[in-house]
């Protein structure tokens, strides 16, 4: 089945970017290499419902970054998730495969095969800086789901894959590009959880003591998750310049359970919904804030959108929510704000999902689409 390519992409590719060539192999027929290429920044929110946000119809939660982000960019009113639950739905945002077409289709723990194409591994390709902050492969980080409390796997059929991700022997540090970790291939900065935490997860909750920076790279924490989540990906951007373009990979934990906000103790689930989403708008803002203070903003494509639809929150006018397959569970807000290239107050009904990012970012790269 052919591949689904953004509205807007053949004109942007019009007028196309590229200062690092890729590949000669891999350049798109017709490519134009004079100008920049676009950076990008991906959004993704976890368990945030259609209408949660004020410019999807939503009135009880105060969202004015993300508003602004839609109000300068294009609105798309059906975009929808690849699952109604995060990991498939991730792997498939992640790669461009159809649910049907990867092992990936439910909340568990498999191989991943070390020659799969990522968005990561294709942008980087293309001679993009990378980097990935937030929530990685559940379904595939040490001591995650799959895993006793000792890190053994439940199902012996994948110990072989989680013996692969052991840092071996000596202690030195594995490379993204070195086997043995190949979901995290292609990214050149990584700050996410570290799984191997033997605490549950309504103990530990949002103050997770150790993150991970990839091979044997463990970081001490002690802040709320996010906020560190945030500050390392403002230190990514901050370090970045106009000689070559950058992906960078916000996937947030939040407003994912446990509902947890700094300085605020309630019961009331509604009270710490609308905290957390609040608090993921701020995040917008910051790194709105810090593109425009770097001189980014204008060249940089800023995506928004979130994995599946809402337990706790508002699907708006739709059925279901979270892990239904009625619109409520996969149907998402999605927007996509670059100042350069589109038009400011655009909304879209066009039809598009998760799938169409890596063919869609291998467009706007210059790269052929796999």
């Amino acid at each position: 089945m052919k591949r689904c390519i953004l509205p807007g992409v053949v004109i942007l590719l019009a007028a196309a970017y590229g200062l690092f060539r890729p590949p000669p192999d891999k350049v798109l027929p017709g490519w134009d290499e004079a100008a920049p290429r676009p950076n990008v920044i991906y959004i993704l929110a976890d368990d945030l419902g259609y209408g949660d946000l004020a410019c999807y119809g939503g009135s009880h939660i105060k969202t004015p970054q993300v508003d602004r982000l839609a109000a300068g960019g294009l609105r798309f009113t059906r975009h929808y998730a690849a699952s109604p639950i995060c990991v498939p739905s991730r792997f498939s945002l992640h790669t461009g495969l159809h649910t049907g077409h990867h092992r990936f289709t439910e909340n568990g723990c498999k191989p991943f095969p070390d020659d799969l194409l990522t968005v990561h591994t294709l942008l980087k390709q293309a001679g993009y800086r990378t980097g990935h902050f937030g929530h990685l492969w559940q379904a595939m980080q040490p001591g995650s789901w799959g895993l006793d409390p000792g890190g053994k796997a439940r199902d012996p059929d994948i110990q072989p894959a989680i013996d692969a991700l052991r840092v071996p022997p000596g202690g030195h540090t594995i490379y993204p590009e070195e086997a043995g970790e190949p979901y995290i291939q292609g990214i050149d900065e990584l700050l996410t959880i570290w799984r191997r935490e033997s605490r549950p997860l309504n103990e530990v909750g949002l103050y997770w003591p150790v993150l991970w920076r990839g091979g044997d790279e463990l970081v001490q924490n002690t802040d709320y998750l996010e906020d560190a989540f945030v500050e390392g990906l403002l230190s990514f951007i901050r370090k970045q310049d106009d000689e070559r373009p950058f992906f960078a990979a916000y996937w947030s934990t939040i407003p994912h359970r446990p509902l947890q906000v700094p300085g605020l103790v309630s019961d009331d689930v509604e009270v710490l919904y609308k905290a957390m989403v609040e608090r993921l708008d701020d995040y917008v803002g910051r790194i709105m804030d810090t593109l425009e203070s770097a001189d980014l903003a204008e060249n940089t494509l800023v995506l928004f959108s979130s994995d599946n639809g809402s337990v706790d929150g508002s699907n708006g006018h739709l059925r279901g929510g979270k892990a239904s397959l009625y619109e409520g569970g996969i149907r998402v807000p999605f927007i996509a704000h670059w100042p350069k290239l589109i038009q400011a107050g655009r909304v879209t009904d066009h039809l598009c999902s998760f799938t169409d990012l890596l063919p869609t970012l291998a467009g706007l790269s210059g790269v052929a689409t796999p």
